[in-house]
């Protein structure tokens, strides 16, 4: 299932953080700053302009992409 960009930042709004793997970098966003929509935008969303997976949530954080230190981190 494909989430746009608006239902994506919609979701990822509703966590205190968000946690985003970028090539090898863990970009972590604490959304109690300032954080613009295109900021995390550009972290969340793939080329094709929706959601990249895998993404979830769990406790306070939203998850997108996959990265060993930071399940390692989240789940131990």
């Amino acid at each position: 299932m494909k989430i746009p960009r608006d239902e994506a930042l919609a979701e990822a709004r509703k966590a205190g953080h968000v946690w985003a793997s970028k090539g090898r970098k863990l970009l972590k966003f604490d959304l109690s700053g300032d954080v613009s929509d295109d900021e995390l935008a550009k972290a969340i969303l793939g080329r094709s302009g929706t959601l990249r997976a895998p993404a979830f949530r769990t406790g306070d954080t939203f998850v997108v992409g996959f990265h060993v230190d930071g399940y390692t981190e989240l789940f131990g």
